[in-house]
């Protein structure tokens, strides 16, 4: 079972992973139909900084999951901070509010699954 925070930092990496990943294959297909030698290595250096952004991103990914589980006084600091979030994010309603309040585990349960 997923803690709230989890959920909160993989929706945020997998947003920011799908928008590089959409503009690397854009890239790659309009490499895939250029003619021009000069317009193809100018699009494959482009193709390659969005991997090196790929890359970045797993990386600061793994180092914030090490992090957190090294460091249990940091993962009940990130979950007081998630309840302050929920309790008061202007968007959630009361029901959703309540969901999310009983659903979560205990906090000596809670836990980060890769």
């Amino acid at each position: 079972m997923r803690n709230r925070t989890e959920e909160i930092n993989v929706r945020v990496y997998k947003t920011e992973k799908n928008a590089i990943s959409a503009a690397r294959s854009k890239i790659r297909n309009k490499q895939r139909g250029c003619t021009d030698p000069a317009e193809r290595a100018v699009l494959k250096r482009s193709c390659a900084a969005c991997t090196a952004e790929l890359s970045r991103l797993r990386k600061q990914k793994q180092t914030a999951y090490n992090m957190i589980e090294d460091n249990p006084k940091l993962k009940t600091l990130l979950a007081c901070e998630v309840d302050a979030w929920v309790e008061n994010d202007p968007y959630l309603s009361p029901r959703e509010k309540r969901a999310l309040r009983n659903q979560r585990p205990p906090q000596e349960e809670k836990t980060i699954i890769r």
